[in-house]
């Protein structure tokens, strides 16, 4: 115990590679033939890079390194300015710049993809993922981590997570993509489990990783 909260141990599980994407508010991407137009347009100017999580998260370390470059990167140097937008597993940023950002190439997208949720009709998502401009993506590892406490005598191999009676997984939502793959390789498993969703990015979900509220993440956001 300490300062009257027990401390956990975390264990890690597995690891995979995914993909984030990256899409802009109707940003046009510049030929060599129109540099010089390109640079007049963005020099002095200020670019949005609007991230869907919460800062001190995955998402929002790599959008703000990717901001150190991309002004750097775009003629004219324009400056990036990192603004955080958590809510609703991302959805709230994503329809932000779908139904309010000015479609001037002033304003990115920073977040984590979700093309299941446009395909089952989810009510939350506005925006319609066809008619953003991409612009490109990054990688990231995945992993999988659990409290050790989730099994009986504690998990001091990967394959003991078979040995769990019931596991608490914590999702941002119920399509993405931190959420599906430990999903389903509970599933896989056949590790009964119940997954919660709706925490505003992965600082929160790790945090009540260590208290007892969850027992198993894939962080992200």
């Amino acid at each position: 115990m300490a300062g009257g909260t027990r401390d956990y141990d975390v264990a890690v599980l597995g690891a995979g590679l995914v993909g984030l994407s990256l899409a802009a508010s109707l940003a046009c991407v510049a030929s060599p033939a129109r540099a010089d137009d390109v640079a007049d347009f963005y020099k002095g100017k200020r670019v949005n890079l609007i991230v869907s999580y919460g800062p001190g998260g995955g998402y929002d370390v790599y959008a703000r390194v990717l901001a150190k470059y991309m002004s750097k990167y775009i003629p004219g140097n324009p400056t990036i300015v990192v603004q955080n937008m958590p809510g609703a597993g991302s959805t709230i940023a994503t329809n932000h710049v779908y139904e309010r950002a000015a479609p001037d190439g002033l304003t990115i997208l920073y977040n984590s993809w979700d093309p299941l949720a446009q395909a089952l009709g989810d009510q939350l998502l506005l925006a319609r993922y066809d008619q953003f401009e991409y612009l490109g993506g990054t990688g990231d590892i995945r992993v999988n981590y659990a409290r050790t406490d989730t099994v009986p005598g504690g998990i001091k191999a990967p394959r003991d997570i078979v040995k769990a009676e019931s596991v608490i997984l914590g999702a941002l939502n119920k399509t993405d993509i931190s959420g599906l793959l430990p999903k389903l390789a509970l599933q896989v498993l056949g590790i009964k489990h119940r997954m919660v969703v709706g925490y505003r990015g992965g600082r929160r979900a790790e945090a009540l990783l260590i208290g007892p509220a969850i027992k198993t993440i894939m962080p992200s956001g």
